[in-house]
């Protein structure tokens, strides 16, 4: 799979991973689904010209989601991967809520993932420079999983407790 150039390249990749997923009742899709829902967002953010440098975000947006894709895409391939992203495919099917699958990819994509792209495209700039468009990225991520939450709480008594 070629590289991703834009959010729209990226959003339509994780179409596929998520396409894929669903065909093949795969918990790998979880993660997907939330990152094109989030991904999906941001693009409309930028279109709206709401982040502080829209450019900036749409091509730093673009190299983030890249991390994951090429991650992804190796371990279909059964090419080398990072240590933390092999244990959240390799754990895919075991028997845990949705949102411990979700929490998998999201641990490794931010704690893994993000500072590499963040020392990748912003080398040689002020990391200040991007704080209030992160904090604008903070915001959507936050909300969407407080709706993801909400929508899996109705279904599962257990997961509103955990989430008081």
């Amino acid at each position: 799979m070629n590289r991703a150039t834009t959010i729209q390249e990226v959003l339509q990749q994780l179409d596929s991973i998520i396409e894929d997923a669903i065909a093949n009742n795969d918990r790998i899709g979880f993660f997907a689904y939330l990152y094109r829902r989030v991904t999906a967002q941001i693009l409309e953010e930028v279109q709206l010209k709401n982040f502080e440098d829209n450019e900036r975000m749409e091509k730093f947006d673009v190299a983030f989601a890249n991390y994951y894709l090429d991650a992804y895409y190796a371990y279909k391939n059964n090419t080398p991967i990072s240590k933390s992203w092999a244990f959240a495919f390799k754990n895919k099917n075991e028997p845990l809520t949705i949102l411990q699958h979700i929490v998998m990819g999201i641990n490794t994509h931010i704690n893994l993932d993000l500072g590499l792209a963040v020392s990748a495209e912003m080398h040689g700039k002020e990391i200040a420079e991007i704080e209030n468009d992160f904090n604008k990225v903070n915001g959507i991520l936050s909300s969407i999983v407080n709706e993801m939450q909400d929508r899996l709480s109705r279904v599962s008594s257990l997961l509103f407790l955990l989430d008081s």
